[in-house]
């Protein structure tokens, strides 16, 4: 994956953090079938959706932005995934 898309899901991850948001909740903003079910009549994202499982088979942004909250949340600390970053805030 190259580093502009993991920089781009570790922001997506931490600024839903940052908003309050919990895990849930970015799941729903990210895809509301998710959650909700497949019969759910909203979407967000309906495009990029449809052109990622058309180019990966699978909604790829939902995964890694939910990969990443999950590295942020496992090794307590919300930062960028690099060794040169500084710690942020905790939130």
């Amino acid at each position: 994956m190259p580093q502009s898309d993991k920089s781009t899901t570790f922001l997506d991850a931490f600024y839903a953090r940052a908003y309050g948001l919990t895990r849930d909740e970015l799941r729903y903003i990210l895809d509301p079938a998710d959650v909700k079910g497949p019969d759910y009549p909203s979407e967000t994202f309906r495009v990029l959706k449809e052109n990622e499982i058309r180019l990966y088979g699978e909604y790829r942004t939902r995964r890694l932005v939910l990969e990443a909250w999950d590295q942020m949340e496992a090794n307590g600390e919300w930062r960028w995934g690099c060794e040169r970053c500084p710690p942020l805030m905790p939130i």
